[in-house]
């Protein structure tokens, strides 16, 4: 995945975690609005029950929308986190928002003053979604109009502010909306216009302003990281390529000198990833072997013999069967790699690399039965990279020429690697590998 890949996933990510925590925002809402209604009940507000619930009802719906389908398609459908839940989709934000502000709308009509904090709810909410500028400005704007929907609206219906009322009809405390009418002549409307409207709407205004003039500065800042780090993986991509090339090359000059191609070292890398791709979604393997280490484990598979560079070309290149002491000098080769690896690497890779490199080296001579070498290790006591390289160093050697035998066939070569699972191999091991023969036999094709 390249680097505008990345930005599009996370910023996909960013915008589902935002409408997931909007859905929830609703959810309050309601509540609010039910606890209103209660109050009204009882005498709190003085509004008209019927105003009140005719609120209620409108606020219920429209929040109501988006949660069920929220509900309905990633509670029932289990799509909760994945791309396929509906808080990826693009338009849902849109329901979203709508149906924020018109159950704020509906509210703030009815309680009027009581409610006029929540106007600035809608261009909250919106502000977190700092990639869509053309929703931002739309809040912005219907954010403003809201103002006089509230004001007027709640002249009619809702809350009757008693400063309206005063001096002209003193006696009304809940007057009916005839009563409202009547109450709107004389210049009212525009007093409310004076009065009401256009501070409102200023500090309204103002308040959507400095919100997404904070958005925006995180908006900026979040670009600017992202340009960042995107030149920092563009830098490290080019540096792991450069340490992997060294690090091939290297095995590769070394395996020239028992008389190979060097291209052992590149098929038993490439039996490792085949085998790594196939054990990182086995329930025996899967815990132990992350993403990344499997990783660390193809890189470092073309070291397993570097320490041969220090065994002598009487022996390393000797067409016979070695004897017991020339075999006793050839085995030193895996700790002399394991001291080659930490000495070189070790300023130049990440220590969890250098690790499971120099494991490798060390131990992918070991058997599962306990009587291999260096140190004699027994089943899953030897590291479980080494474990995989074993099975690939000793495949790659049976069906390839060398100067002291023919190559095996490939069904000959299988077949003694599955008689050897239990006491030469890991037995999970080798039932992964041979269940990808086929992957494996057509690399070997393709490689001929």
């Amino acid at each position: 995945m390249n680097n505008a890949d990345s930005a599009i996933e996370y910023s996909k990510r960013a915008e589902a975690l935002v409408n997931k925590f909007n859905v929830f925002v609703l959810s309050g809402i309601f509540v609010f609005a039910i606890i209103a209604e209660c109050l009204n009940a009882f005498g709190f507000f003085k509004i008209e029950q019927i105003h009140m619930l005719t609120a209620l009802l409108i606020s219920a719906f429209f929040i109501w929308v988006p949660i069920m389908m929220f509900v309905w398609h990633d509670g029932i459908k289990k799509n909760k986190n994945k791309p396929t839940s509906i808080l990826y989709k693009s338009w849902y934000k849109w329901i979203i928002i709508t149906a924020v502000f018109i159950s704020i709308g509906s509210l703030t009509v009815s309680l009027t003053h009581h409610a006029l904090i929540l106007i600035v709810l809608p261009p909250l909410l919106t502000a977190q979604y700092k990639a869509d500028l053309k929703l931002i400005l739309t809040v912005f704007i219907a954010s403003v109009l809201l103002v006089p929907i509230g004001v007027y609206g709640g002249f009619f219906f809702g809350c009757l502010d008693k400063n309206l009322v005063k001096g002209i009809a003193p006696e009304v405390t809940n007057p009916t909306l005839a009563e409202r009418w009547e109450l709107a002549k004389d210049g009212r409307m525009m007093t409310l216009f004076t009065h009401y409207v256009i501070p409102r709407s200023i500090c309204v205004f103002v308040i959507d302003a400095v919100i997404f003039g904070i958005s925006a500065r995180f908006v900026n800042l979040n670009k600017e990281t992202m340009e960042l780090q995107a030149r920092v993986n563009e830098e490290m991509t080019k540096t792991n390529k450069i340490q992997t090339t060294i690090i091939d090359s290297l095995a590769a000059l070394i395996e020239n000198r028992d008389s190979s191609t060097g291209e052992h070292v590149f098929r038993t890398k490439k039996y490792v990833e085949l085998i790594c791709e196939e054990l990182i979604n086995n329930p025996v393997y899967n815990r132990d072997l992350t993403e990344e280490k499997a990783t660390y484990f193809i890189k470092g598979a073309p070291l397993h013999d570097v320490g041969k560079i220090m065994i002598s070309d009487i022996v390393l290149l000797k067409p016979a069967k070695l004897n017991a002491e020339e075999f006793a000098k050839m085995k030193t080769h895996s700790e002399e790699g394991r001291t080659i690896i930490k000495n070189i690497l070790h300023n130049i890779e990440n220590d969890e690399f250098v690790e499971i490199a120099s494991n490798i080296a060390a131990y992918h001579h070991e058997r599962w039965d306990g009587t291999g070498y260096p140190e004699g290790l027994r089943g899953r006591r030897i590291p479980l990279e080494a474990r995989i390289m074993a099975v690939a160093d000793v495949f790659d050697a049976l069906v390839s020429k060398r100067v002291y035998k023919d190559a095996f066939s490939i069904d000959e070569s299988f077949k003694i690697i599955e008689e050897g699972s239990g006491t030469h191999f890991d037995p999970e091991i080798v039932r992964v590998f041979l269940a990808i023969r086929p992957k494996i036999e057509e690399y070997l094709k393709q490689n001929q």
